[in-house]
């Protein structure tokens, strides 16, 4: 989104002198790696469920990430 509202702004202002290719290549290998560092939170997280043997661990992960899911 973030991206995208600045090719956005970057037209409508005229700013591409301003804002170049290279602003936009950076931006997205930021959002790439913070991206990849909330994956990779969420899968410790559940290697942690798992490798605990915790029912009550394993209980928690699992309606934690299942509260979209109809009763």
């Amino acid at each position: 989104m973030v991206v995208t509202l600045m090719i956005i702004f970057r037209k409508l202002f005229k700013l591409e002198h301003i804002m170049t290719m290279h602003h936009l290549e950076n931006m997205n290998k930021i959002i790439l790696l913070t991206g990849s560092m909330v994956g990779y939170a969420y899968g410790m997280e559940f290697f942690m469920a798992w490798y605990s043997g915790s029912e009550y661990e394993s209980f928690a992960f699992v309606n934690r990430h299942n509260w979209f899911l109809p009763l």
